[in-house]
């Protein structure tokens, strides 16, 4: 166990907030460090520690998972406890949700990003597009309706394939890359990630087709963009919902999207396709102005 203590007015000195991480995973850690510093900013003089193992806690104390086994471990030892889960994917909350029921009292905030997301980094960077492809997987096909609809909204001809194990990729990716202008990719399971992630980046490349990915992995390995929550901007989130706990009451329950992202961009992949990205702050600002215009 580690302990910071962040120093400065005393008015909420006497709440302890406990951070259970499910490993000592860099990106974990980084999670667990961000709400440390920003809720030193928040609510200075909070008592902050990390734990490796769920202990006995006192009931006023604020509790916090980072990762979804911690999230599994804290809901088995505190099942009647309202606590903050971090670093947990949508589709996990929802599946957890149906062996769970309780889990909805809790709060969680997604790592992945809303479809729209996606979608507007996509209409931004490609505003000639028409039309608009994407494969789904076991996981993010349950996301397909939204997708199309918010491809409709945003004037894109909506194509989506579904991949299930099994499928050659090449058999159903290519038909509707060659098909389209731009492609998006939403996460799925590490598995499916990893089997489409070379085919979609190789096929799509072939093309002259840009992707819009969910990571920075992604825009490294040949996407055109992502849009991804990093742990700093996780960390950031959970440090303004434990400090609105203190302050306010009880965390609004359910899953929240994640507040805070971060945009990539891979200006070789741009240059071969003959695209102009906008310089890095131009992009943020009228990023975040095309999503605040959306209904």
């Amino acid at each position: 166990m580690w302990v910071w203590v962040c120093c400065g007015a005393p008015s909420l000195a006497d709440a302890d907030v406990r951070l259970l991480l499910a490993n000592e995973t860099p990106y974990y850690r980084a999670t667990a460090d961000s709400l440390r510093h920003h809720l030193g900013r928040l609510a200075p003089g909070i008592s902050v520690s990390i734990h490796s193992v769920a202990n006995d806690w006192p009931a006023e104390d604020v509790l916090v998972s980072i990762g979804s086994p911690a999230l599994t471990e804290l809901r088995a030892r505190y099942p009647d406890r309202a606590v903050l889960h971090l670093f947990v994917t949508s589709d996990f909350w929802r599946e957890q949700s149906l062996r769970d029921p309780g889990l909805g009292n809790n709060t969680a905030v997604a790592l992945d990003q809303p479809p729209q997301r996606l979608l507007t980094l996509a209409r931004l960077l490609v505003p000639e597009a028409h039309t608009l492809s994407a494969v789904l997987g076991p996981l993010s096909s349950q996301h397909g309706a939204e997708l199309s609809g918010g491809a409709i909204a945003l004037g894109f001809e909506p194509r989506i394939g579904i991949l299930a194990p099994g499928d050659n990729p090449i058999a159903t990716l290519w038909p509707l890359i060659s098909a389209t202008q731009i492609t998006v990719t939403l996460p799925d399971s590490a598995d499916f990630n990893r089997a489409v992630a070379r085919w979609l980046l190789q096929l799509s490349f072939r093309a002259k087709i840009p992707v819009i990915g969910f990571s920075r992995a992604y825009t490294d390995a040949g996407a055109l963009a992502s849009v991804y929550s990093t742990p700093e901007n996780i960390g950031q989130q959970g440090a303004e919902l434990v400090a609105e706990r203190l302050a306010h009451g009880p965390f609004p329950p359910g899953l929240l999207p994640p507040r805070y992202y971060t945009l990539a961009t891979n200006a070789t992949v741009a240059e071969a396709l003959g695209i102009v990205l906008p310089a890095t702050a131009a992009l943020q600002n009228r990023y975040a102005a095309a999503l605040q215009e959306q209904p």
